[in-house]
Order: C-alpha cells, then structure tokens, then sequence
C-alpha cells in the first residue's frame, strides 16, 4: 500500500532525476529507493519514470502525479502544524457565552487583545442572560462564560476577570429635586434585574439599601442593564447600576456617585475538566485587559469545592 515515505522518496527523485543524488538527500542507498519506486509503480498500475543506465526522465504519468504528491505532502505537513498549533493553544475556535452586559463592558477588549495576540484563533460569541448562560455552560454549549457571579457550579472553575463600582441612576428632569445622601431614597421606586436573572447583582443592590436602613420599593423587575434605564429615563423610578453605563451617555438619565459605593465583578467560568488550551489564553489576556472605571484582574480560582 502506498505511503508518505514513497512520495516522499518518489517527490525527491523527480525532483533531481538521478537516484544516486535522490539516495544523498533521503540519506539512504541507491537499492531501497530503486525498490520503493518499485513499489510503488506496481501499486499504482503505471511507470513513474522512464530509465536508462545514464538517464532518469518522468514519463506524463509520473509529472502528474509528482504535482499531485507534493500536494498531497504539503497538506500533511499541514495539518501536523495545525495539529501542534491547536496543542499549543495557537489555532482553533472557541465558544464564549456572555451576558449581554459583558459584551458592552469587559468583553470587547478582552476580544481586541486575544485577537491580536492569537489571530489564528476565531472566537464565537453569543450572548444570553446570565441565568440560560449558566444553563448553556452546564449544558457545554459554550467552551467559556462570562458574567456576574452566579455562585458555585458544580464541576467549574471561575476567575475575577472585571470589577466595577455601582452608580446611581436618575431621571434627568429630577436631577436636581432628588436628595443627596443615599438614605432619603427610601421612598423612591427602585428598578432592579430579577433575582433568578442576576442574583449577586440583585442582592448587592438590596443590601446596600438595607445598609442605609431602608428596603428597597422594588417597582419593576427587568432583565436588561438598558431597559432599566430607558425606564429611570421615563421617570418611572431610580437604579443602582453598573459604572461603565454611565459613559454611554444614556438620554435622559443623570448618574451620581455613592459612597461607599459596592462593586460588582464578572467573571470568566469553564469547565474544571477542560483540555480545552485555549481556554488558559483567554484567562491569561483578560488578566491584562485595561478598562476604565472598571479593574480586570486574575485572582485566585473558585470552585464548587
């Protein structure tokens, strides 16, 4: 059966048209290489080469599949790269989940440096709530996820990869009726993500309410870091929300700073199992992502335990 070391005694032999220079190259002696062309010739069914005792000469069969079989080499040393490459954490795709407020926040950058750093590796990204993107990790529809804390997870890892502070957002026509400190909000409406959508980012909110000796009149639950603010910009309440929103320039909503303001951090979870290199890339670039206000950090890993 014919194999990659007949072509390539076969590609080196077409290539000088003399066996005794052909048997230099491939670092044999002239009788193994007569006896592979041989072979090969056999198991083709056609002569490769025309002979004599002073001339070698490749007949129309044999410079066509000289062409062929430097083709046929060229793409398995290909694919030995591509092979070592993906092992490497060179090539390959890699399935990111995020929430939707990651793709506006931490993620872009993220995927700006991976990308420069590793243009051979195509990133696939979809975005979900951080409740079905939870689902879609347990589930290996995605190699990585992005988003709030959502606590333990059996069988993953997790890493901080983005911290930012909470701000307080406003209807822009009341910016200057509503009080200063944090604590004459009691009786305002407050608009927050639903617990089982965001539950660190849900609790963080009400215990920082609680903490100014108040709890909070929660008026509408929505799922969307925007919606609640095109709600606070049609009057219809407050929110505590993300820092990096407020340089987006939403119409119509004013921001305020708090003290002691609570921070609120996403973070990047795969699979504790994974052999999965590219994965180590991504944790290792978003270490050295630069986002303002927010920090992007690596920190020690959590897990289930």
């Amino acid at each position: 059966m014919m194999d990659l070391r007949q072509l390539r005694y076969f590609v080196t032999l077409g290539e000088t048209l003399h066996f005794g220079q052909a048997a230099n190259l491939l670092h044999i002696s002239q009788p193994p290489l007569s006896r592979q062309i041989a072979a090969l010739e056999q198991e083709l069914g056609v002569t490769l080469l025309a002979r004599s005792s002073r001339h070698v000469e490749l007949t129309p069969p044999g410079a066509r599949f000289l062409e062929d079989a430097r083709r046929i080499l060229a793409l398995c040393e290909d694919a030995k790269e591509a092979a070592r490459g993906v092992a490497r954490g060179e090539i390959g795709t890699l399935r990111v989940g995020a929430m939707m407020h990651s793709a506006m926040t931490a993620l872009p950058g993220i995927m700006r440096r991976f990308s420069d750093a590793y243009p051979r590796i195509r990133l696939h990204v979809r975005e979900e709530t951080p409740d079905s993107l939870v689902r879609a990790l347990a589930a290996s529809a995605h190699d990585i996820g992005v988003l709030f804390d959502p606590g333990p997870i059996s069988g993953f890892e997790a890493a901080p990869i983005f911290h930012e502070r909470l701000v307080l957002a406003i209807p822009a026509a009341r910016a200057e009726d509503v009080p200063a400190g944090f604590a004459a909000l009691r009786h305002e409406r407050f608009i927050i993500t639903p617990r089982t959508i965001t539950p660190i980012l849900h609790d963080t909110i009400v215990l920082y309410c609680r903490r100014h000796g108040f709890e909070p009149q929660l008026s509408f639950e929505v799922n969307l870091q925007q919606t609640i603010l095109q709600l606070v910009s049609e009057g219809l309440g407050i929110a505590l929300v993300p820092e990096t929103l407020r340089n987006r320039g939403f119409p119509g909503v004013a921001f305020r700073d708090l003290d002691a303001s609570p921070t609120v951090t996403q973070f990047a979870i795969w699979p504790r199992e994974t052999l999965n290199p590219l994965i180590a890339k991504f944790i290792e670039t978003a270490t050295g992502q630069e986002a303002m206000p927010g920090e992007v950090g690596l920190r020690p890993g959590r897990t289930d335990g």
